[in-house]
């Protein structure tokens, strides 16, 4: 899957929120995200900081055993 993160002057810490580009077949994502899709934020709360790094946070998370790789 391939995303784009929109952020004002190229200053990616403000983007709040990301645009999937290209979807993946077999990936974790195929059936959540789809092309064209936007996405606001993780575990119902939207991105206040930083989208890029707070959706790696929540796929980390997701990877876990915790996880068990459930998006949040």
């Amino acid at each position: 899957m391939t995303m784009a993160i929109f952020a004002e002057g190229c200053q990616y810490t403000d983007a709040r929120q990301i645009l999937v580009t290209k979807g993946g077949k077999g990936g974790p994502a195929e059936g959540i995200f789809q092309v064209g899709d936007v996405i606001l934020g993780v575990g119902g709360n939207p991105f206040s900081y930083d989208a890029g790094t707070k959706l790696g946070q929540a796929v980390s998370v997701a990877k876990t055993e915790l996880g068990a790789g459930k998006w949040p």
